[in-house]
């Protein structure tokens, strides 16, 4: 996409004020090149503040249904619409900076976490910094607390569970928008860290409406729906986790 397929893009893609959080799939299907099997037709309706697991096999295509869901992956067939908005009719900028999604494989840059908050949400007051900073517990870790340099050496010294536990943190930036995306929270440390993202259904992320990918029975307890795919991306079921939990044994 050129400069100007942005600009023009820009000028034509609706106003984006604040989305409710109302999500509809509509035979999603998605082949990676060379592939056989994929995503197919996909069919789901997230309501505002519901929390989604989405499940299945390693290569079932979880993070490939997020990366559709936030208009990072553009090569599919079928309708992802938002408040009834299909997303493609939005600029990617501005309909990613409306929306919070967290990779897995997240960036963490040498430097301050201060700076490392502001490098991934731009403007983040201290306050809220601080809110995600200490609900998930990193204040045991980094005495420094935000001032806390972070480098190859420092991270590489650290457990996995507070690695992903300073990826969420950060990720969340000031909880300003309704919809978040997070690919695999805590993977790993499910069992250990479920409290965490309890925590924060219950409480910041209460009202929003997130989608998350995950495989462990922990964190699927925590969702308000499930979409388990199949191994080969057909869509196994979608609905209250109950049933999925059952299916686990």
């Amino acid at each position: 996409m050129s400069l100007n397929d942005d600009k023009t893009s820009l000028e034509k893609s609706p106003p984006i004020r604040k989305f409710y959080g109302e999500v509809v799939g509509s035979g999603i299907t998605h082949r990676y090149q060379g592939a056989q099997t994929g995503l197919t037709n996909l069919g789901f309706k997230l309501a505002p503040g519901s929390k989604t697991a989405i499940s299945g096999p390693a290569g079932s295509g979880k993070t490939t249904l997020l990366m559709v869901i936030a208009g990072l992956e553009e090569r599919y067939q079928g309708a992802v619409y938002i408040d009834g908005y299909n997303i493609k009719q939005f600029n990617n900028f501005r309909y990613r900076k409306a929306i919070n999604f967290i990779p897995f494989d997240m960036h963490l840059f040498e430097g301050s976490i201060r700076s490392n908050y502001v490098l991934h949400n731009g403007v983040v007051s201290t306050d809220q910094m601080l809110y995600t900073f200490k609900l998930l517990e990193l204040h045991k870790w980094f005495p420094d607390g935000l001032d806390s340099n972070l480098n190859t050496e420092v991270l590489k010294n650290m457990p996995s569970g507070v690695i992903q536990r300073l990826r969420i943190a950060i990720g969340l930036g000031d909880m300003s928008q309704n919809l978040f995306i997070i690919d695999e929270p805590f993977v790993g440390v499910e069992n250990e860290h479920a409290s965490y993202l309890n925590r924060l259904f219950s409480g910041a992320l209460k009202d929003k409406t997130v989608v998350y990918t995950t495989m462990d029975p922990a964190l699927i307890t925590s969702s308000t729906h499930c979409l388990l795919l199949e191994p080969d991306g057909n869509q196994k079921y979608f609905g209250l986790p109950d049933k999925v939990m059952a299916t686990m044994g």
